[in-house]
């Protein structure tokens, strides 16, 4: 219940902290050429996602079909919005197993492609926090470098564990599969930092068209470290974490509605949009496999 909570809470201080019309008059000045560009960028999103997705699956030993890929990224991209920390990602493996042998397999590849994913945004806020020589940020982003993949190489040897261990030896038999399979494997791994690049982009784009005054070099400094915080299960889509999150590195007024306007879009785009998108396909594509039957 936490994400739910957390999700009312802000909010509820979003609604009588901010001046909420001053914040929709930033929204409706947004430079619509920029938010069409966003709603393209994002939208190339679920093909992305897909082929990292495949990526990873054939670095693990599994051959599935892109159509089937896609399927079940469209449905986790659905659930995403109204689960914290992008737990929607688990049901990739539920919708692409057959049989209740399979739910651990690809739960396993899901939980792979997760850590690279999370590794990959700790070394960009690493990175970010170097240039901006924010001593805080930069062990934040060390720790967690550390903490994934020690994650990652935990996955080899969960099978040692007593009682558990024995059920789970397809974990470490992923991992070794994937390192033995190193080409796709930083295939999904440059498809992690693609998509990170790309969310950076639509962050400047949206910044930009609220006209926030936020450099792309502070964008590229902070903006890692709100994404990294708004993955944290604290409430739905990121909303208020991630906000809250930049206004303080940029070292901003809490109040700055024009910069909340900015990082509110992102959430709009980015979570919502993204997931709504994902439903209509999903539901057009349902609709037309009924007629076909």
């Amino acid at each position: 219940y936490l994400p739910i909570i957390g999700f009312i809470a802000f909010t509820t201080i979003a609604w009588n902290y901010f001046d909420y019309e001053k914040v929709w008059y930033y929204l409706r000045l947004a430079d619509l050429s920029l938010i069409i560009v966003v709603i393209i960028l994002t939208s190339t999103q679920i093909l992305t996602a897909t082929l990292r997705y495949n990526f990873f699956l054939k670095a693990c030993g599994s051959e599935i079909k892109i159509k089937d890929c896609m399927h079940a990224v469209l449905t986790a991209l659905s659930i995403n919005s109204v689960v914290p920390g992008k737990g929607g990602d688990i049901a990739k493996a539920v919708v692409l197993t057959k049989n209740k042998h399979e739910i651990l397999k690809y739960t396993g590849v899901t939980i792979i492609e997760k850590l690279c994913d999370l590794i990959v945004l700790s070394v960009i806020t690493f990175i970010g926090a170097f240039l901006a020589k924010n001593n805080f940020w930069q062990s934040v982003g060390l720790g967690s470098i550390i903490l994934f993949i020690s994650l990652f190489l935990f996955l080899r040897f969960v099978d040692k564990f007593p009682i558990l261990g024995s059920k789970l030896k397809v974990l470490p038999e992923l991992v070794v599969t994937a390192f033995k399979n190193q080409k796709n494997l930083l295939s999904g791994i440059l498809f992690c930092i693609l998509l990170w690049v790309v969310n950076l982009t639509i962050i400047f784009l949206l910044l930009m068209s609220v006209d926030a005054g936020v450099s792309l070099s502070k964008i590229i400094s902070y903006w890692p470290a709100s994404m990294l915080t708004g993955m944290l299960p604290i409430t739905i889509s990121g909303f208020g974490t991630r906000d809250v999150a930049f206004v303080y590195v940029l070292g901003e007024s809490i109040d700055n509605t024009r910069l909340f306007a900015g990082t509110f879009l992102y959430t709009v785009f980015v979570y919502w949009f993204l997931s709504l998108l994902a439903f209509l396909i999903l539901t057009i594509k349902g609709s037309l496999n009924l007629r076909t039957t």
